[in-house]
């Protein structure tokens, strides 16, 4: 963003104006220049404002090869903010400075995300607070990192793998880390005592902003953007994971991960307007996990091409642009997994580093997989790795099958009564499902492969689906069927085609599990109107979720139909 720095010819006082204020004045041109009062680095007698975006002529300078002084402020001239009326004097060429910057972003992360949770999963990893800066600057000047852990050397690097260090680095390194800066931010501003709701909100959209970038078009479904949000649209195509049920390669339709990440965006603004501090809170705990998504699914894609590459020397081009964004993608992520398991970590950053003689794609699908419990994501969400003209994945890619999200119950055993030898939760959550909801009923399975027997994610809108159990005169629904015993559901789902056409209920994951107590705001998110219960009450409960956006992240189980009883929470 461009900001100019107008040298004021009397002594007024520019703090007694708000950041953000809209002044006017004009360019040689005589056109008028919209611009608003910027905050940063306040100096005594200069007014830095900040030009519009849009709907004006450019005023590009700074570094620029190519400037346009078109959209600039004149020489010598006046701004006015409708009060005040403030002559200037201005050298374009030299007062133009940046307000936020690639560099900017990812240098000064060791001054404002200090004791921030995410932010010292990586400065642990690294070894340094400026890993990202350092990274890419690194990129820059074809040298070694100086890491405690996961270096990377570009000493030999392609033009191309400098490209792609640099690109991808700045952004997933870089930007995507601050975002998450601003919604930590946001939160430390919700725990003050003073009313900071809008500036804590303020941060909170800032942090979708940078999650999103300004590229990506209005309705999110362009996929021209360069922040993460495109990349999460992208990979979903790659990986089979678009649309509410995360099993479509459309590219007409959204990723799951951003439809979600949209919810929870909405969710923790929502909080923050409520100062529900829990509630922002407990949104940024999704958004962290949510937001490794894509680059787990980058690091797998580009193992998988690695790998394919591998003693083809056809294409040197190819071969360095692959493993440079493996490298990077992998980098992106690695700090969070060496802070779930160090050894997977390793295993990662052996087969994806810069410079890897080889590169084995199971070995790296087997290291994340075993750590997705620590992401508090499933293999679900992560999906498989498809070839695009067959709609199918790629041999050794598929979709994991273990749900191995939020436990570390893979190697916990139990034993059935009648078997002779004992069974592991991972061997329990590799058998059909009609077979592991028939074991996971007998005394004791449930609690030991809690989330084998219960999956953790209701990918589908199935309450309304009927299905009709041999012996039984009537249909049942999917909704009836999450409403009775846990016991009874098992057996019941045991039954064959029941876990196909109730796939959420039979996981334990689709019920009526909202808080009766949760409050909710009106469409403009400015005052409390209702609780959940008062919603499962309204006979157009319907009718309002459709209308009232936030009640579908208050108020979910209400919404999609599983609620049929009060109280909540019956499983």
């Amino acid at each position: 963003m461009s900001i100019a720095y107008l040298k004021l010819d009397s002594d007024f006082d520019v703090n007694s104006i708000a950041s953000g204020t809209l002044f006017t004045g004009s360019t040689n041109a005589g056109q008028i220049v919209l611009a608003r009062k910027y905050d940063g680095n306040l100096e005594a007698g200069i007014l830095k404002l900040q030009y519009e975006v849009s709907g004006q002529s450019p005023c590009y300078v700074g570094g620029l090869n190519v400037k346009d002084f078109s959209g600039c402020f004149v020489a010598v001239g006046t701004v006015t903010d409708g009060t005040n009326t403030l002559s200037y004097t201005y050298d374009m060429t030299t007062k133009n400075m940046n307000g936020r910057t690639l560099s900017g972003l990812s240098s000064v992360l060791n001054v404002d995300m200090a004791n921030e949770a995410n932010f010292k999963i990586f400065e642990t990893y690294y070894g340094r607070a400026d890993y990202s800066y350092h990274w890419v600057t690194s990129a820059f000047e074809g040298t070694s990192t100086n890491f405690t852990r996961g270096n990377a050397d570009f000493t030999n690097y392609s033009l191309i793998g400098k490209t792609e260090a640099i690109k991808k680095g700045s952004v997933h390194m870089g930007v995507g880390h601050y975002a998450l800066h601003e919604f930590e931010n946001a939160l430390k501003l919700c725990e003050l005592d003073v009313d900071s709701r809008e500036l804590s909100r303020a941060r909170w959209d800032e942090g979708v902003a940078l999650y999103t970038g300004s590229m990506e078009g209005t309705e999110g479904t362009d996929r021209q953007g360069k922040f993460p949000y495109t990349l999460a649209e992208k990979r979903c195509e790659n990986f089979k994971t678009c649309g509410d049920g995360a099993d479509s390669s459309d590219d007409n339709v959204k990723s799951w991960v951003n439809i979600n990440l949209m919810a929870q965006f909405r969710r923790g603004k929502s909080a923050l307007f409520q100062k529900d501090c829990d509630g922002a809170q407990a949104a940024l705990d999704n958004i962290s996990s949510l937001i490794y998504i894509p680059l787990i699914q980058s690091t797998l894609r580009y193992a998988y091409m690695a790998q394919l590459l591998q003693g083809d020397n056809s294409d040197q081009n190819e071969q360095d642009k692959v493993k440079a964004e493996g490298a990077v993608f992998a980098a992106a992520v690695l700090p969070k997994v060496y802070a779930i398991d160090p050894d997977a970590a390793e295993i990662i950053y052996a087969n994806m580093k810069t410079g890897a003689t080889e590169t084995v794609f199971s070995e790296v699908k087997d290291a994340f997989e075993s750590v997705y419990h620590g992401f508090r994501i499933n293999c679900n969400q992560i999906g498989g790795l498809i070839e695009a003209s067959s709609d199918t994945p790629y041999d050794g890619a598929e979709r994991c099958r273990a749900n191995t999200g939020l436990t570390n119950e893979s190697k916990e055993e139990f034993k059935i009564e009648g078997f002779k030898k004992k069974m592991t939760c991972s061997e329990l959550a590799n058998i059909s499902l009609q077979y592991r909801n028939v074991i996971c009923v007998t005394p004791g399975v449930a609690e030991t492969c809690e989330l084998i027997c219960r999956e953790n994610t209701c990918f589908t809108n199935e309450s309304k689906e009927e299905f009709k159990v041999e012996g039984f005169k009537k249909t049942m629904t999917c909704n009836e069927l999450a409403n009775i015993s846990l016991h009874y559901r098992n057996m019941i789902c045991a039954t064959p085609g029941v876990a196909e056409t109730c796939r959420g209920t039979c996981l334990g994951t689709c019920g009526c599990y909202d808080d009766p107590n949760q409050e909710y705001l009106n469409k403009q998110e400015t005052e409390i109107v209702g609780t959940c219960e008062d919603l499962f009450t309204d006979f157009k409960y319907a009718e309002k979720c459709n209308k009232i956006e936030n009640l579908l992240f208050f108020c979910p189980d209400v919404c999609d139909g599983w609620c049929d009883h009060i109280p909540f929470g019956k499983k």
